[in-house]
């Protein structure tokens, strides 16, 4: 199956969305997958770029993008072009989209959240706000559903904060809350290996549980409609279930396997009808 290259950049930067959106059927499967694109370009504002000056601009352009989309004279951007069509189709609301870029502002920042309740409104504007867009754009508009895939976005966020911890600190860049790190007497600019990390990564891969747990109790047999955007679930219970078997540490070479494992079951929720 071919994509467009916009489309291979979800699949090469974002390969678990882009696995849960073929799940979905045409055309919802490209719209989901241009919604996808858009995010992208979002989260690597910041990582492209050597300034967080640099980082809002990018952000910015997004917006006046998005002002030129309801004015017909949108830019000749691949992304922006496939995410307008995703928008017009089905009827995406401009506050919801303008939510999403504002979350993102938070990356400019270079500082860590205060506190595990700042990091989880960091995620529910990041993830769960995706989560809610992709729900639309999949024709599900049921209360409990919604109320899922909020909490499925803010655990595949955790969870995926918790596994990213290496890459990050590679960039001089720390999502862990900032009193919780303090309290194991680890200084936000010195992430390293150890029990007192451990702790600290424990603390928020429970937070996800706990969210993958009021996901699945809100909602026990779910539309195979919203199944893309639920499925993110499922992986991220395996790779917490990984993250716990290694002890909590996000540098632990075992989580490498996590990966196969989570496919599998993947497909096999998504035959069943679960997330």
């Amino acid at each position: 199956m071919s994509f467009p290259s916009w489309a291979d950049d979800v699949r090469r930067h974002d390969r678990d969305r882009f696995t849960c959106a073929m799940f979905a059927t045409e055309p919802a499967r490209t719209h989901l997958l241009a919604l996808y694109a858009f995010n992208l370009e979002l989260s690597k504002a910041r990582e492209v770029v050597s300034e967080p000056l640099l980082g809002r601009i990018r952000l910015q352009w997004w917006r006046d993008t998005l002002d030129a989309m309801e004015k017909d004279q949108a830019p000749d951007h691949e992304v922006a072009k496939a995410f307008q069509a995703a928008i017009e189709w089905a009827g995406l609301e401009r506050a919801e989209i303008d939510a999403l870029i504002d979350a993102r502002e938070f990356d400019m920042l270079g500082e860590p959240p205060e506190d595990l309740a700042a990091l989880l409104a960091y995620c529910r504007g990041t993830s769960s706000s995706l989560s809610l867009l992709g729900l639309k754009i999949l024709g599900v508009k049921e209360g409990a559903v919604e109320e899922a895939a909020k909490e499925v976005g803010l655990a595949w966020a955790l969870s995926g904060l918790a596994r990213a911890v290496p890459f990050h600190a590679r960039q001089n860049r720390v999502y862990l809350p900032k009193n919780l790190l303090k309290k194991a007497g680890i200084a936000p600019e010195q992430i390293r290996k150890g029990e007192a990390l451990n702790s600290v990564v424990r603390q928020v891969a429970e937070a996800a549980e706990e969210s993958l747990e009021k996901a699945r109790k809100s909602l026990s047999k779910p539309d195979r409609k919203a199944l893309p955007v639920l499925l993110p679930a499922t992986l991220a219970e395996v790779y917490l279930k990984q993250l716990k078997k290694a002890g909590w540490n996000p540098f632990s070479s075992a989580l490498l396997m996590a990966h196969n494992k989570g496919r599998l079951r993947l497909m096999i929720n998504a035959w069943r009808g679960r997330f």
